[in-house]
């Protein structure tokens, strides 16, 4: 926020989001969020499986 603050020309930080624009920023937003699902979905199974190892080991 300081350097938006400190500008002399605010306009730089001014962009014209068309509805083209918007279409790929859902696309990517949506690409986004499924990739962090999966690496959620991942990491949780791990999780699980090593829960499962630690129980059978008996610690």
């Amino acid at each position: 926020m300081s350097n938006f603050a400190r500008s002399q020309d605010k306009r730089t930080y001014v962009y014209l989001l068309t509805p083209k624009g918007v279409a790929e920023k859902t696309a990517m937003t949506l690409r986004f969020i499924k990739r962090k699902q999966n690496e959620y979905e991942a990491l949780k199974l791990e999780i699980d499986l090593l829960r499962a190892e630690v129980e059978e080991s008996g610690a």
